[in-house]
């Protein structure tokens, strides 16, 4: 049972005509295991993770591969298995295409916000935070208008109400005490 469990994980075959068929493909070789191989002598349950490596014998560390394969295989990582095998080379081809298709997709997404950047600066007749604040205030943004309000008002210094005689003395013995320590540290 669960040679089954397992082969129906793998992904279905395909026939000449495209129709699905009664088979699924081998994740080492993409060789075909037909439902009339299943139950054979040729057909071996797998730790895709060397049982010696992980200790995991659940089912989500198994799959079905043929006998050979899984004797070839031995207990190293499936990449470390990929690296010996003969479609290494297809494998490094697909993944530099991948990487150059990557590459031009960036590239041509930069371009694009580049691009959408000197729209936006044609767009904004400012070089400097005031000119984009006078600019955003006459478009009718109120924001942008308090802010030019609060710049060109100056802060008025509210005068504060005259220290009594004895905050005065605090105030000047404070600053005799920092002279002095000011004064002992020279020396």
């Amino acid at each position: 049972m669960a040679k089954l469990r397992l082969w129906n994980e793998l992904s279905d075959a395909e026939t000449e005509d495209g129709a699905k068929s009664l088979a699924k493909i081998d994740i080492y070789t993409g060789r075909v295991i037909g439902f009339d191989k299943l139950f054979s002598d040729e057909i071996e349950i797998e730790h895709i993770l060397p049982f010696s490596r992980t200790y995991d014998n659940s089912m989500n560390d198994k799959t079905i591969t043929f006998l050979a394969v899984n004797r070839r295989k031995g207990n190293p990582l499936p990449y470390d298995f990929a690296l010996g095998d003969d479609h290494v080379e297809l494998y490094i081809e697909y993944r530099a295409a991948v990487a150059g298709r990557k590459t031009d997709a960036i590239g041509a997404i930069k371009n694009e916000m580049s691009r959408k950047r000197a729209e936006l600066r044609e767009q904004t007749p400012v070089n400097c935070w005031n000119d984009f604040l006078k600019w955003k205030a006459e478009n009718g943004d109120e924001i942008a208008l308090k802010v030019l309000r609060s710049k060109k008002e100056p802060i008025q210094s509210i005068p504060s109400p005259t220290l009594d005689s004895s905050a005065s003395k605090v105030y000047e013995l404070k600053l005799k005490q920092s002279r002095l320590r000011s004064d002992s540290s020279l020396a």
